[in-house]
């Protein structure tokens, strides 16, 4: 079976964080609680959504890993990307100019 843990957003500034055995949130993914099977991984979601009741945090979700606690590391590379940024390095994306809300210059 395939490992999964959950991740959400930091209320606060929008963070992806990792829940963490100890019940904390943190960015390190290899910090997670990892659990197999849908028992298990219905409770830890449970225990995240509490958590957003407490607003530390928003959408959490289960995500499929693999490694070994310590060392997880994301499945689908959607997460890998939410988690670390774009595949483009910054050196490649073309000077834009801010734009008003608006939508105006």
């Amino acid at each position: 079976m395939t490992s999964q843990i959950v991740t959400a957003n930091e209320l606060v500034n929008g963070t992806v964080v990792y829940r963490t055995p100890e019940g904390r949130w943190t960015t390190h993914i290899g910090a997670a609680q990892g659990v197999v099977g849908e028992p298990d991984a219905k409770a830890l979601l449970a225990l995240a959504e509490a958590d957003v009741a407490r607003q530390l945090v928003v959408g959490p979700y289960l995500v499929e890993v693999e490694g070994a606690p310590g060392h997880w590391q994301h499945r689908s590379w959607r997460e890998r990307i939410r988690a670390e940024g774009p595949t483009v390095p910054h050196d490649f994306t073309p000077d834009v100019e801010p734009r008003r809300a608006n939508g105006r210059d």
